[in-house]
């Protein structure tokens, strides 16, 4: 069988999984110093290979994120000149420079 453009995924996909004869790796590779632009997909198509195919569960993923945005928050909120202590009514906008307002 000849590679095409046609069909060159299953060769990309056989070299990149050392299952291809020598005689048709060498042809592979000619084919690819004949389309370079092909190069690349053929190496994504190997970086894809390498990808984990289960996404990983991690638990309290929603809180971990609820956790960062709070940060975040604080964070720009100090870059503007005030945090927050409290919460609710009782919640207080405190300056850098130490004045307090509710």
């Amino acid at each position: 069988m000849t590679i095409k453009t046609d069909n060159d995924e299953a060769f990309f996909y056989q070299y990149q999984e050392g299952i291809l004869p020598e005689s048709q790796r060498a042809e592979v590779e000619k084919f690819l110093s004949l389309h370079p632009e092909l190069a690349e997909e053929m190496m994504l198509y190997d970086s894809n290979l390498k990808m984990p195919q289960q996404q990983e569960v991690f638990e309290g993923k929603e809180e971990l994120i609820r956790e960062l945005m709070r940060r975040d928050i604080e964070v720009a909120r100090l870059k503007k000149g005030y945090s927050v202590k409290g919460g609710g009514s009782k919640k207080e906008y405190v300056t850098s420079s130490g004045s307090s307002t509710k």
